[in-house]
């Protein structure tokens, strides 16, 4: 075994700051002789202290091992005594500072363990020396013992700092939303590290080709088969900066970059990132200013129409009367009266929507908001039968859970012109809007809850939009269930209760 050429220069400087020269190393070798039978009863105390210390002790697995321990312990002993103190002997005490590391035992145990052998070896040496001889080998030992415990300590604490920075490396690396292939000239992968998300579908990547690591759909929107092969002949760096791919259900984007390597292990880089978040953020933040803007032109719009058709309704009730029951012109001032509410209604819900959703919190009695709504509704009902189950009590504003509970029984009545059912259902916090309607299609699922997407040909499109913001404002949840026991839609309302708040 040969000593790294660093080495001695570093043992050496450590023995001139000590003292320790060739004179302390006969010194110890003489008194290795003298106390060599007393080597095993000197590891045998120091295993029984250390058996004797439980956190110590976790280290050791079984019995057995103590005894080949010992082994190692008395060949330890041996060579601090009768050296050669050379580079080979600095090499193998840092390696004991290593193994302490490796085994979890704390840095502390290496000064109580040499504490107890000066001990031991301070008594032994009395025994068989005196007067200046005796002072002489025992100022040898203390040097070598501390230049020991430099050797072992400072290596001790170095691998635990490189162990530390290794594993929070590992850490971040875990948790960034990148992933790297690095794959050899046979497209085998030699390295990978990344969200195991991306890469789910073996345990260990390393040894597999990199087709089989990644989804199947996101090499086929960046046509990466094709794009590695021509990477791989023309060595030049290609960046497709957003690919967008069905992973899982769920919509992915994400920014791939190859960049051939010149290295025995790998011929080329593999960089994805996942851009998801950020673009999702992104279209979160356009949405929010195209809704601010489109609620601030509703709101200027709907202020300068309300006047006009205030006035025009006043006219057209004043009108009316003067026209005799079976005058043409009466049934047309009704009709032309009729778009004027129609028109009011529009212009009702432009102000709810540009109004910002604010809630005043209380706790409400759901039961008694949907027998309100109810009996509210009832007039426009004709042929449909309610009926209504359960109590809830929650949190939530009252007047907002009035609004949406009746917008969704005002949508549910509108789907059943020829009559039909409408049942609410309460369960605590939760209050279900069913109806026995032909349903939602599955095509528009999606877009229910956004502003002026509708389905009727007169409506607004933001009744569904304004419910979801105010649902929104009281922590609520307005969602679209799946098809009702009656066979049309279900709405359900999720209010926060007063443990949730």
């Amino acid at each position: 075994m040969t000593t790294p050429s660093h080495v001695e220069p570093i043992f050496e400087e450590m023995k001139d700051y000590l003292g320790f020269t060739s004179r302390d190393s006969e010194v110890l070798a003489r008194l290795g002789g003298l106390i060599e039978s007393d080597v095993p009863g000197i590891v045998d105390h120091f295993y029984d202290r250390i058996l004797g210390s439980p956190d110590a002790r976790r280290v050791l697995t079984h019995e057995s091992q103590v005894e080949s321990l010992k082994i190692t312990l008395s060949a330890w002993l041996r060579e601090l005594l009768n050296g050669p103190h050379d580079g080979l002997y600095y090499e193998r005490r840092r390696r004991i500072g290593i193994r302490h590391v490796e085994v979890g035992l704390h840095s502390r145990y290496m000064f109580m363990a040499m504490s107890v052998f000066s001990q031991d070896v301070t008594n032994a040496a009395r025994v068989y020396l005196s007067g200046d001889e005796l002072a002489e080998t025992l100022t040898a030992f203390r040097r070598i013992s501390d230049l020991d415990i430099a050797i072992m300590s400072g290596t001790y604490v170095k691998e635990r700092e490189q162990r530390q920075m290794m594993s929070l490396q590992e850490l971040i690396v875990a948790h960034i939303p990148v992933s790297v292939l690095l794959i050899d000239r046979e497209g085998v992968v030699t390295a990978a590290t990344g969200p195991a998300g991306l890469m789910a579908t073996v345990d260990d990547p390393v040894g597999s080709p990199w087709k089989s690591i990644l989804p199947a759909s996101l090499v086929e929107a960046a046509r990466l088969d094709s794009l590695i092969s021509d990477c791989m002949v023309d060595r030049k760096s290609v960046e497709l900066p957003r690919v967008d791919t069905l992973i899982d259900g769920k919509t992915h984007s994400f920014q791939i970059s190859l960049v051939p390597l010149e290295h025995q292990l790998a011929r080329m880089l593999i960089h994805i990132e996942d851009l998801s978040d950020t673009v999702e953020a992104e279209a979160r933040m356009q949405q929010s200013a195209a809704l601010a803007h489109m609620g601030a032109l509703s709101a200027s719009v709907a202020h300068e129409l309300r006047n006009p058709l205030a006035g025009m309704s006043a006219a057209i009730q004043v009108l009316i009367p003067t026209f005799g029951e079976n005058d043409r012109r009466r049934e047309i001032l009704g009709k032309v009266h009729d778009q004027v509410r129609r028109l009011d209604g529009l212009v009702t819900d432009l102000l709810g929507f540009a109004r910002p959703g604010h809630a005043r919190m209380s706790t409400v009695n759901i039961g008694d908001i949907a027998e309100g709504v109810l009996e509210l509704v009832l007039p426009e009902a004709g042929a449909i039968s309610f009926a209504r189950s359960g109590e809830g009590v929650a949190q939530g504003d009252p007047n907002l859970v009035h609004q949406i509970l009746l917008n969704l029984i005002q949508n549910a009545i509108h789907q059943l012109p020829d009559g039909g059912q409408i049942r609410v259902d309460i369960d605590g916090p939760l209050i279900c809007v069913h109806d026995s309607g032909v349903g939602v299609l599955d095509s528009v699922r999606g877009e229910l809850f956004k502003p002026f997407f509708t389905t009727r040909t007169r409506g607004t499109g933001l009744g569904l939009a304004i419910c979801a913001r105010n649902a929104k404002a009281m922590g609520a949840v307005l969602s679209l269930g799946t098809r009702s026991d009656l066979g049309g839609a279900q709405f359900c309302l999720l209010l926060p209760t007063e443990t949730s708040i």
